[in-house]
């Protein structure tokens, strides 16, 4: 049995979990905006096997975000980039903080700056707002917390009459589909998101507990970062009204 979305809703997520609890032998949770505690509770009652996040004694599948958000900072310092934002995710998003953490980390290594914005929805529709944040700061570089948010935050920018990557470069996260064919396509980071679905598929039909897969990630260089601008704020043209 397929559950349904829950539209990044943990009160939802609760509900569909509840309703099923007996009817299925286990669940698999993908990116769960459930609580540690909550997700330990519920190991108690049914098998659980965790998609895009770890929690503690629970068996997950992940891809890689720590060497590929290093990749995205070395990407970025490489075309002259030294003033960076992050479009953060929900707060309630366990891969928002991993990604953070790691693109901060070594932001600070390389002698980037680096401003955490947000948190947004990891959707087209909060794109604009997170482009007039982005705008709002000094940052020639923007990574966000997902495709969907990148393109939104493209979308805006452009429609305001400033160019990607020109006057600023845009980085996404999870390399879906549509990220190869929105202008400009979409510099971001992928990783073998299909290996570590079937990978939880077989940790849950085999009972394991307990374990953790890291599957790698890897950097899609396309067409929406290029060098930085000198000042953004003073070469770039006159916003749209």
């Amino acid at each position: 049995m397929k559950s349904p979305s829950t539209g990044e809703d943990p009160a939802r997520e609760r509900a569909v979990l509840e309703r099923l609890i007996g009817r299925v032998d286990g669940f698999i949770l993908t990116s769960s905006r459930l609580s540690n505690a909550e997700v330990t509770a519920l190991s108690d009652r049914a098998g659980i096997v965790m998609l895009n996040r770890h929690v503690e004694g629970i068996s997950c599948s992940l891809v890689d975000q720590d060497q590929g958000s290093r990749h995205i900072i070395t990407h970025l310092a490489a075309l002259g980039h030294t003033r960076v934002a992050y479009a953060s995710g929900p707060s309630s998003s366990w891969v928002r903080h991993q990604r953070w953490n790691a693109l901060s980390g070594y932001a600070q290594a390389s002698g980037l700056a680096i401003h955490q914005l947000g948190p947004f929805r990891p959707s087209l529709e909060d794109g604009p707002a997170a482009a007039e944040e982005v705008l709002r700061t000094d940052a020639t570089a923007v990574v966000a917390h997902n495709d969907l948010l990148a393109i939104g935050i493209i979308q805006h920018v452009q429609g305001n009459g400033l160019a990607v990557p020109a006057d600023l470069s845009v980085v996404g996260y999870d390399d879906m589909f549509v990220s190869r064919f929105c202008t400009p396509s979409l510099t971001t980071l992928g990783g073998q998101y299909e290996a570590a679905a079937h990978h939880g598929v077989e940790m849950l039909v085999e009972g394991r507990r307990n374990q953790v897969v890291v599957l790698p990630s890897s950097l899609a260089i396309r067409e929406s970062t290029g060098p930085a601008p000198g000042d953004r704020h003073c070469t770039a043209p006159h916003r749209r009204s």
